[in-house]
C-alpha cells in the first residue's frame, strides 16, 4: 500500500508547533496567545495587501465606467450624424441631372452676359423708330437672366444643409448671399456683404462658411477675406 504525501501547509505546522509549545510550562509573563502573535501579524499584512488590490480593482472599475459613458456619447453622436446627414455611396440619376442642369444654367448665364456686353457696345441709333425695338430687346434678356439666376440659386440651395434649405429666415438670407455672389462673380469682401445685406457680421460669416464647407464658394485672403463662387465648378465666375 503506497503512502500519499500530504501537502506542505506551513500554517498548520505553525499552529501545531504553537499547541505543542502551549503544553510546555511557560513563564508568568508569556501567555499561550503570544505564540500566535507573529502568525497573526503576517495574516494582517496579507489582508492589508488584499485590500489594496481590491481598491485598485475598484479604481479600474470606475475608470471603465467613465470610458463607457464617454464612448457611448461618441457612438450616439455618430448615430445622430447618420440620421441627419446623407452619404450617397454612388452617383444616382439625380446627380447626373443636377450636373446637366448646372451646366445648362452656366451656359445660359454666360450667353446672357455676352449678349448684354454686345448690346452695350452697339452705338446709339439716331432714328427714334429703331430705339423702341432696342428697349424691348433689352427687357427680354434681363428677364431671362433673372430667371436663370433664380434657377441657379435654387439648384445651389438644394445642396446645402437642411437648416439653410427649409428653416426661415436662414433660407431667405442664404438666397440673398448667393445672389450677391452670382451678380458679383469677381467676389466680395466681408464688409460688402454686411453693407448690402444689412445683416450682422456674425450671421454673414456663418452663411459664407456654410457655402465654403459645401465647396460652392472659395475664400481668398487678399487684403482681407474675399469670397467668390468656386471658379472650378462655375467657369462663368472666372
Amino acid at each position: 500500500m503506497s503512502l500519499i504525501k500530504r501537502p506542505d501547509q506551513p500554517q498548520r505546522k505553525s499552529i501545531s508547533r504553537a499547541f505543542r509549545a502551549s503544553s510546555v510550562p511557560l513563564n508568568n509573563n508569556v501567555t499561550p496567545l503570544d505564540i500566535l502573535e507573529g502568525q497573526l501579524a503576517g495574516l494582517a499584512d496579507a489582508f492589508t495587501g488584499l485590500q489594496a488590490k481590491f481598491e485598485n480593482l475598484q479604481e479600474v472599475h470606475e475608470t471603465f465606467l467613465t470610458f463607457n459613458q464617454s464612448f457611448s456619447a461618441f457612438l450616439y453622436g455618430i448615430k445622430m450624424n447618420a440620421h441627419c446627414v446623407e452619404f450617397p455611396e454612388a452617383p444616382s440619376a439625380e446627380s447626373f441631372q443636377h450636373v446637366a442642369q448646372k451646366t445648362e444654367i452656366e451656359c445660359d448665364i454666360s450667353d446672357e452676359e455676352a449678349s448684354s456686353q454686345k448690346e452695350e457696345q452697339k452705338p446709339p441709333q439716331p432714328s427714334q423708330s429703331k430705339v423702341k425695338p432696342k428697349s424691348k430687346q433689352l427687357i427680354q434678356p434681363s428677364k431671362s437672366r433673372a430667371m436663370n439666376i433664380k434657377k441657379f440659386i435654387t439648384r445651389l440651395m438644394n445642396g446645402l444643409p437642411l437648416k439653410y434649405r427649409e428653416q426661415q429666415p436662414h433660407r431667405n438670407n442664404m438666397e440673398l448671399m448667393v445672389k450677391l455672389l452670382v451678380t458679383n462673380p469677381e467676389g466680395l469682401y466681408m464688409q460688402e456683404f454686411v453693407r448690402q445685406t444689412t445683416m450682422p457680421r456674425v450671421r454673414c460669416n456663418e452663411y459664407l462658411n456654410a457655402l465654403v464647407h459645401a465647396k460652392e464658394v472659395v475664400k481668398i485672403n487678399r487684403k482681407g477675406q474675399l469670397f467668390r463662387l468656386d471658379p472650378v465648378k462655375y467657369p462663368f465666375a472666372k
